[in-house]
This record gives structure tokens, sequence and C-alpha cells, in this order.
């Protein structure tokens, strides 16, 4: 089986330059989820000033990461004293969460026929192999092209994994019902509010199960509505937790219950019978892939394609990943891979 495993520069990639980098459908690379040009989508989740500190911070940082700032922020609140404080701080990366979730409802709003990910798959199709696919981005680019593609519906989780496509950060259109025990809505469901009870439930009240999940259909018209209210009444729920985890490289998944068992589980099944391994716009630094890719068979072979850096992402991957072996190095990005690739299946 060959394992084809896609990063935030795939979903960048996949959009051919259609979109200008100013604009809110550009699918964002992982440090430039604070952009200002996301600011329109923070509506009821973040204010302009909020993520003008965000944006302060991160570049406070030396390396500039929005990955370690988040995991410093997350993992500093444990140490808070205050009550009001801590709580505080846990019901603002509610707000964070919600906010990413609307940048990549957005993003994934942005899908054409003229999609590299629609090309793509539409190669994978005529090349006729045993493939499986994982997406750690959070955005439906990909999956609304395997809808057209394959001409499957996705509404459930099983049918993703039964396709053997796994996304271990979670989905955009994953969405689970709130709690049993979470506080209900006044009568005036007015929309802003219960937005903002999701926000600061999210974190506040315990795990969540994973029976609460309900999958929408990404290519859903009511879905794709650019006003984040209108979605919020049209999807008819007191209010929803999006199941997407933030991008921490150390993620703790047991705030949803059972998704390490059936998600994770089903990737490392993928990946135990992979013959080649394809990392495409990922640098791989996640603690998930470096416990998933444990579990490939030894010396298989690692190809990556990147932008400019497939050579030092290759290294760097083979220097944990003792149990592959250096494939092909791919710059140029993911674009002219799906051109060179199918053509001689292996060799470019």
């Amino acid at each position: 089986m060959k394992i084809y495993i896609f990063g935030a520069g795939a979903s960048f990639g996949s959009q051919n330059n259609e979109f200008p980098n100013t604009s809110p459908s550009r699918a964002p690379l992982i440090d430039e989820i604070f952009d200002p040009r996301y600011q329109p989508l923070s509506l009821y989740m973040l204010s302009p000033s909020e993520l003008d500190f965000f944006r302060q911070e991160v570049n406070k940082r030396e390396d500039k990461s929005v990955e370690k700032w988040l995991e410093s922020q997350w993992n500093a609140i444990k140490d808070i004293k205050v009550n009001a404080t801590k709580n505080y701080q846990t019901r603002l990366f509610g707000h964070k969460v919600l906010y990413l979730w609307n940048v990549m409802r957005s993003v994934s709003n942005s899908y054409s026929e003229s999609n590299v990910y629609r090309s793509f798959l539409s190669n994978l199709r005529d090349a006729n192999n045993n493939f499986g696919l994982i997406s750690f981005n959070y955005d439906t680019l990909l999956d609304r092209a395997y809808q057209d593609i394959f001409g499957n519906t996705f509404i459930t989780i099983e049918n993703y994994l039964e396709e053997n496509f796994v996304k271990p950060h979670g989905s955009v259109n994953w969405l689970l019902e709130k709690r049993d025990t979470d506080p209900t809505v006044p009568h005036n469901h007015d929309t802003a509010l219960r937005i903002k009870m999701a926000m600061n439930q999210f974190f506040m009240n315990g795990s969540i199960s994973l029976s609460k999940l309900q999958v929408i259909d990404p290519s859903l018209e009511q879905w794709r509505h650019e006003n984040v209210a209108v979605v919020w009444e049209r999807l008819g729920r007191p209010y929803f937790y999006p199941l997407i985890f933030m991008p921490l490289a150390q993620k703790d998944l047991s705030h949803i219950n059972d998704f390490y068992e059936q998600v994770i589980g089903k990737a490392r099944e993928m990946l135990m019978q992979a013959e080649e391994i394809y990392i495409i716009g990922y640098r791989a630094r996640d603690e998930i892939i470096k416990e998933l890719l444990k579990f490939v068979p030894k010396d298989t072979p690692l190809h990556v394609v990147s932008d400019t850096k497939a050579i030092p992402i290759s290294n760097e991957i083979r220097g944990w990943a003792t149990n592959l072996k250096e494939g092909s190095m791919i710059n140029g990005g993911f674009a002219e891979f799906n051109r060179l690739h199918f053509k001689k299946p292996g060799e470019f």
C-alpha cells in the first residue's frame, strides 16, 4: 500500500495560485493562522486586538512558531494559581479553536474543479494501485475532491475510515454535540450567545464522547455560507464543538474519548501495510506522526515533496524514523509532484 501523508503545504499548493496570499480563502501555512487576512473570519470569536496581541507574542519568539507558542500557552495553564485567571485562559483556547475552525471552513469553501487534490486523486484512481490517505489538515479540500473522484459521501467517520482516509488532527466538518452535562441555551436562542457558550465550554467540562460526533457532508450548501452566524443557524443545533485539535506538537487526544483508538488506530493499521511513504507539504514534527511512523515496515522508502526543503525534511524525518530508507526528494511543491509522479510512478 502506498501511503500519502498531507500537511498544510499540500492544501496551500492544491489551490494552484488561484487565490492571492492576501485572500482569506488562501490556505494558511501553520505559522500564518493569525495573519491579518483572516481577521474578518474572527467575528464572535476573537477581537482584532486579541489577534494583534497573538501575532506580537509569536513574533517575539526566536523561532516565530505559532505551534510552539500555542503549546507554551497551553502548558502554562496548569500552573496558574488564581482560579479565575486559569478559567479565562482555558476558555480563551476554546475561542482559538472556534476561530481556527471558521478560518479552515472558509478555506474549504475555496474548492473548485481546478484544485490539485482533484487532479491528484483522478490520477491515483487511474493508476489503480492500493493506497491510503493521511491528512493532517483541518480543511475539507481533499475530502471534497475524494467525493468527486470516487463518488463517496462522507456523513460518518466510518465513511472516512472505510476508504483508508484518516484525519488525525480532526476536520472542520466533524462536529460534536454538547455534553449532556453542559448548560442549555436560554430560550432567546441568540446566535452570538450560542457561539460564546460553545467557546467557553469546550475545555471546561471534561472530555467529550466520540459518540456525540456528527459528520457534515463537506459539500453541503448551507455549510458554505460566508457568514458564520448563518451557518450556525442553518445547522440547527443549540451549540456544538468542532472536532479539531489545536496545532500543538504534543497533543492530548484524550479530550475526545475513543478518538485515539478509532482514528489513530486506523492510521496505525494502514502504516503497518505501507510499501512506500509520501510526505507532501508537511514537516512531520508532530508527536502523532512520530508515533505512527514507528509502525512502518523496515526499509520502506520515504519520498518527500516540498516547495524548497525536501532534502532537509527527509534528512530530519529519517533521523528519528530509522526504519525508513531514503527515497525521492522532490522540490517544486504539490502541483509539480502531481505532474511528474503519474508519468512514471516512483520515478521522478
